[in-house]
């Protein structure tokens, strides 16, 4: 017990001591300046970063703009060359596509650079929201420029079916998870239904998932916070078909609208569609001699069902076997 005591007399004395307490405060000092020098050093290096990411950004939004351009005037040279060969009702057809692709265009590039001003505002402020809202404008826009590219793509250019042996299941379930973040983002609930049988089919991988990709997404365009999107695919042996359905619940299609839904270049969404999502998914059913048909009821909802013919046994020797 006393030298408990004795411990607690001498560790007294040594905070009474000016000597030891005026060593410690240095030692304080000295830890608090290294701290906010390190400090200093990383907030550098990050604004360093931002401000490089930001000059890849202006320069791609640059690089963007020059094929805009391009583009616009290879439509020009389009338009001028079959002046010459096609009648005057297909002329104006072409003029449509051209404007609707040039303002689809000219919004995307729009946002972009709105995305990349708050971006900069952000750096200035030392905001991190800002910086961040900015940069997911950034990356929803970029994922516009690669799904209008595509579409073009696959609606212009004549091509035949890659079949493959594939098992419908994957695809879809791809598809769904891609989109995933567009449903959570729009508090939709996106769910799809496999296959029971785990049939393997015989189709264009490439095709089906573009064609897939855009009726989904389509479908969630169609969507409200709380409405639902279903996808279930179907492998009947007995009907020699693949069916894919994709549902919804959400807005429907007014009756009138019905016969336009796969003409391209008709979108309902304004700003937010070109008109070649159902109609690229139209053509690539097409080219598998299939079929899409949709049934829709204003303030219920839509559906919409392909119908791929299935491939014989002679074709691919191993269509039907199970995985």
């Amino acid at each position: 017990m006393e030298s408990i005591y004795n411990q607690g007399i001498n560790q007294s004395d040594k905070l009474k001591n000016p000597t030891l307490i005026r060593k410690a405060f240095i030692n304080m000092l000295e830890d608090m300046a290294q701290a906010r020098q390190e400090a200093e050093v990383s907030k550098e290096r990050t604004r360093t970063a931002l401000i490089n990411m930001l000059e890849d950004l202006k320069k791609s939004k640059d690089i963007l703009e020059e094929k805009n351009k391009e583009l616009e005037k290879a439509l020009k040279q389009l338009k001028e060359t079959t002046d010459q060969l096609i009648q005057t009702e297909k002329i104006r057809a072409l003029g449509e596509a051209m404007a609707s692709l040039s303002h689809d265009i000219k919004n995307i590039l729009n946002a972009l650079e709105g995305g990349i001003f708050i971006m900069d505002l952000g750096v200035q402020k030392e905001d991190v929201s800002s910086i961040v809202k900015g940069w997911k404008m950034v990356r929803r826009n970029t994922d516009r420029i690669r799904d209008l590219v595509l579409d073009m793509l696959f609606y212009a250019k004549p091509r035949k079916p890659e079949y493959q042996v594939v098992e419908i299941n994957k695809i879809v379930q791809e598809v769904c998870e891609l989109l995933q973040n567009k449903a959570r983002d729009k508090e939709v609930k996106l769910e799809w239904i496999p296959d029971s049988s785990s049939k393997q089919v015989k189709v264009d991988p490439k095709g089906i998932y573009r064609c897939l990709l855009n009726l989904v997404s389509n479908a969630l365009d169609a969507c409200e916070a709380g409405e639902e999107v279903t996808v279930k695919a179907e492998v009947a042996e007995e009907k020699g078909f693949l069916y894919i359905a994709v549902s919804d619940t959400g807005c429907g299609i007014p009756e009138d609208k019905l016969k336009d839904i796969f003409t391209p270049f008709k979108s309902s969404k304004g700003y937010g569609g070109t008109g070649l999502g159902l109609a690229v998914a139209h053509k690539i059913a097409s080219e598998h001699k299939g079929t899409i048909s949709v049934e829709s009821e204003v303030g219920k909802g839509t559906t919409f069902l392909v119908r791929i013919p299935l491939k014989g046994e002679e074709d691919s020797p191993q269509l039907n076997k199970e995985t």
